[in-house]
């Protein structure tokens, strides 16, 4: 792997990477390059809220686009959908929210059902 397609994945990542505890961003300090061997590569990212450290295996692929002639419909279509798929994991209820609406519920000692029916009223 080459040093421009190494920078490129970790920008990338450092990017678009949220803990999948916590949601905090990262920067590239918080990445270390575990192993690489020709297009693969494993990183450890270390979160700097919840301090939570992930492992990502990732292979690099060089691509000719231009060989490929993937029209600007099709470029733009591919864009759509991968905006879609990032809309929806936004929407996704986080692990936190499951936790805290757990704390509420015992320090108001009520049950779930009795949540649901103060609702209905």
């Amino acid at each position: 792997m080459n040093f421009q397609s190494l920078k490129t994945m970790i920008d990338n990542l450092v990017q678009t990477y949220a803990c999948p505890s916590c949601t905090s961003k990262i920067d590239d300090t918080n990445v270390e390059i575990v192993w690489t061997a020709g297009s693969n590569i494993n990183v450890e990212v270390a979160c700097p809220q919840c301090e939570k450290h992930s492992i990502i295996r990732a292979q690099v692929i060089p691509l000719d686009l231009p060989s490929l002639n993937i029209s600007k419909e099709q470029i733009e279509w591919i864009k759509w959908q991968l905006w879609i798929t990032e809309t929806k994991n936004e929407d996704r209820i986080k692990d936190s929210q499951i936790v805290d609406l757990n704390r509420a519920i015992k320090k108001n000692n009520c049950s779930i059902e009795e949540l649901f029916n103060d609702n209905q009223k």
